[in-house]
């Protein structure tokens, strides 16, 4: 699922931002050269799509911060919510916006269930965000620009989407 999905779309991101920093994670980062006209078929070929380890979430801000560069926004796209580093996302967040003077927003996008989430729910700049489906981009672009968005716009989970039900009656949307 999600291992097939985060390529796509981040190649989307692409294609839409002009600015933008892509990087492929688990317990080190590796930068991602995303062409805007790259295929959907050659993103699902084995260059693209490889098994990594533990996922460390804290790494995006922490590799900006070392590299100084300016974020306004960090997108993770995982298929795991697994924190293996030394420092917990929402810290090494918080840690960038004290030490760059930058506000910056995250938004982790889980592909699949782990029954936590990795975003301070007290923490406006920060947003889960768990299975994917046509109404997510919308509902990360508003909380991007701060728009409200309605209380029925809710994502419906990827297992819910590929026919598998988690359970649970409720969407997960963080």
């Amino acid at each position: 699922g999600g291992i097939f999905v985060a390529p796509v779309l981040a190649t989307l991101t692409a294609r839409t931002e002009p600015k933008t920093y892509m990087a492929s994670f688990c317990d080190v980062m590796l930068k991602v050269s995303l062409a805007p006209t790259v295929s959907v078929e050659s993103l699902l070929k084995p260059n693209y799509v490889q098994g990594f380890g533990f996922t460390n979430c804290a790494l995006p801000m922490q590799d900006a911060l070392a590299k100084n560069i300016p974020v306004d926004v960090f997108v993770v796209l995982t298929d795991n919510e697994v924190n293996t580093g030394t420092m917990h996302p929402v810290q090494a967040l918080q840690k960038y916006r004290e030490k760059t003077g930058i506000q910056a927003k995250l938004i982790v996008v889980a592909m699949t269930s782990t029954g936590y989430s990795i975003a301070d729910p007290k923490d406006g700049g920060m947003l889960d965000v768990v299975g994917f489906d046509a109404q997510a981009p919308a509902i990360m672009r508003r909380f991007i620009l701060g728009e409200e968005t309605r209380g029925d716009e809710v994502a419906t989970p990827v297992a819910e989407t590929a026919g598998e039900p988690d359970g649970d009656s409720e969407p997960d949307v963080g």
